[in-house]
């Protein structure tokens, strides 16, 4: 019996040690794979960027994903006009893809650079959402105020503003906060049906 269980062993440590075909699916190796009894087709571009949001959170449930944690060197993502996956970097790209590569189970997006972290951007966002709570009639009476939000497509934090003439951003930018990470934009009051 023991010389039974010796060779089952060694036969599946001989298995073990096989090289095993690379199932990466790439245009290039798709057709050639025969066996797979599924097409596999690579993730979307919407379906990269919830990983990688995914991958950022600290808890995640089927039904939550809680707070974020973003490395400093992640700018946020969008798809741009013909709806591919862009990641923004902020530092060397190149280094950084592996990771972002890991993170989405994919590499079929376009890193480029960036001015300012995620994180630099919700430093700022959060000290709006502060001063504005705190002071909203005057910002929305005097200021002609109308909300803010980040624009990962410009690596920005957006303020919406009734009057964006340069003597309205001016008072702005002397009042509430002057800081390059903002950016201006025309706006009015949101009117839900």
């Amino acid at each position: 019996m023991k010389p039974m269980v010796c060779l089952l062993l060694l036969a599946l440590a001989a298995c073990q040690m096989q090289k095993k075909p690379d199932k990466t699916f790439t245009a290039a190796n798709l057709q050639k794979d025969t066996t797979e009894y599924e097409t596999r087709q690579p993730l979307s571009a919407s379906e990269l960027a919830q990983r990688l949001e995914k991958s950022f959170a600290t808890e995640v449930t089927p039904n939550y994903v809680g707070e974020k944690n973003y490395p400093d060197y992640y700018g946020g993502v969008f798809l741009d006009q013909n709806q591919f996956l862009i990641v923004l970097v902020k530092g060397n790209c190149g280094f950084y893809r592996p990771e972002l590569e890991r993170r989405v189970g994919g590499s079929n997006f376009i890193i480029r650079p960036c001015d300012y972290s995620m994180n630099e951007l919700l430093e700022v966002y959060d000290e709006l959402n502060r001063y504005l709570t705190a002071h909203q009639a005057f910002c929305t009476d005097t200021l002609h105020y109308y909300g803010h939000g980040i624009r990962t497509d410009l690596n920005r934090v957006s303020v919406h503003l009734g009057d964006c003439s340069p003597a309205s951003i001016s008072k702005f930018k002397a009042t509430v906060m002057d800081d390059d990470r903002l950016i201006f934009k025309k706006g009015g009051i949101a009117v839900f049906d």
